[in-house]
């Protein structure tokens, strides 16, 4: 399924983005993930 394979993807954009401290450069992906989340 497409969303497991987006959630991972952005999981990995936060986690790389937190090691790097690079957080303030991926502030979308903060909002994507609860939103996909919230689709059935």
């Amino acid at each position: 399924m497409w969303i497991a394979r987006e959630l991972d993807l952005l999981q990995n954009l936060i986690d790389r983005a937190n090691e790097k401290g690079w957080r303030k450069e991926y502030p979308f992906t903060l909002y994507r993930i609860p939103l996909l989340k919230l689709l059935p």
